[in-house]
């Protein structure tokens, strides 16, 4: 019985010993940190009225949508409302959004800057064209467009 007993405890020992040495770290995932990007980027957008009170609540309506679709993943995840995750996935998570907002921020500005230059074009053809050759450059704003709602993975 003491011999049963001891083969089984060592059996559990040496089991235990390879789960902890077959453990991952807990880092977010590539999902977990687009998720954080696209929140930080959504949050810093600064919305113009267009004028159209209909297109204004129908733009107003897409963001918040964006706005809970992300936070309920990342809440699902354990990052929000607050971090229970490991300390290297919540800082991961933490660095992301403030990317995400900062790019967003760049892009912009780079955005604001390109309107005078592209307003003058023919037809809106060839204002979608400059718009994108003037915005294009700017590094920030290509990764904004993987925030698109029909683009997020989740």
């Amino acid at each position: 019985m003491k011999q049963f007993v001891a083969i089984t405890l060592s059996a559990i020992a040496v089991g235990l010993a390879a789960d902890a040495a077959n453990a991952q770290p807990d880092i977010a995932t590539d999902h977990e940190l687009l998720a954080a990007y696209c929140l930080g980027a959504a949050n810093a957008v600064a919305r113009q009225p267009t004028g159209v009170a209909q297109l204004d609540t129908m733009i107003e309506q897409d963001h918040q949508a964006k706005l809970v679709r992300l936070r309920a993943y990342l809440g699902a995840k354990g990052y929000l409302p607050t971090f229970v995750r490991s300390q290297a996935a919540s800082q991961g998570i933490l660095l992301f959004a403030r990317r995400g907002k900062a790019d967003e921020e760049r892009c912009r500005a780079r955005i604001a800057a390109c309107v005078p230059v592209c307003t003058g074009q023919p037809d809106a053809g060839a204002m979608t064209t400059c718009m994108e050759k003037c915005r294009n450059p700017e590094p920030a704003c290509p990764p904004l467009a993987r925030c698109a709602s029909d683009k997020l993975p989740f």
